[in-house]
């Protein structure tokens, strides 16, 4: 059993993980606008950025997932979609 629930951001970035790696940015796309407006009655979800992923690094959570992955695709030679938005 979960001792805390995931914020709304932690579960957006769950839903993230699961779709990123086959389609890239077209389901970060997807899953940032079918996420809009989401709301825990504190948080709302919210995409401002659609041509960047300024919205996932705009929190702690996300900034520290996007620095991984772009130290994994470096240290494995990879250019991921994320470096077009660099």
């Amino acid at each position: 059993m979960l001792k805390k629930l995931p914020t709304l951001n932690e579960a957006r970035l769950v839903m993230l993980a699961n779709l990123l790696s086959p389609k890239s940015h077209h389901s970060y796309h997807e899953i940032m606008s079918a996420t809009i407006g989401i709301s825990d009655g504190k948080d709302m979800l919210i995409y401002q950025h659609p041509n960047s992923y300024e919205d996932i690094k705009r929190t702690a959570i996300g900034r520290d997932a996007f620095d991984q992955v772009e130290i994994a695709s470096k240290k494995n030679n990879i250019n991921p979609d994320i470096e077009r938005f660099h």
